[in-house]
């Protein structure tokens, strides 16, 4: 695949989340519903990191596996202290 079906693809994608009806309204979802998309979010959080840890793990290709430990790190930045 290259980069031109890859970008086609991507901005097809990202013109179907514009058009999710939650997305697309956020902003006439009461308190009560915005909160309930928030906490669905969040379940979803919770298995991200480790779907990515057996990718991780079951990768053969070491580039992959940079990109998806690269992705994971995105996800989960490492803390930092203010002084």
């Amino acid at each position: 695949m290259d980069i031109q079906t890859l970008d086609t693809l991507e901005n097809s994608l990202i013109d179907k989340m514009k058009c999710h009806p939650v997305l697309n309204n956020l902003e006439t979802l009461t308190d009560d519903e915005f909160y309930k998309v928030l906490l669905q979010r969040r379940f979803l959080s919770l298995i991200f990191t480790p779907v990515y840890d057996v990718a991780i793990d079951g990768l053969v290709n070491e580039d992959a596996k940079d990109v998806s430990r690269k992705l994971l790190r995105e996800e989960y930045p490492p803390s930092f202290t203010v002084s």
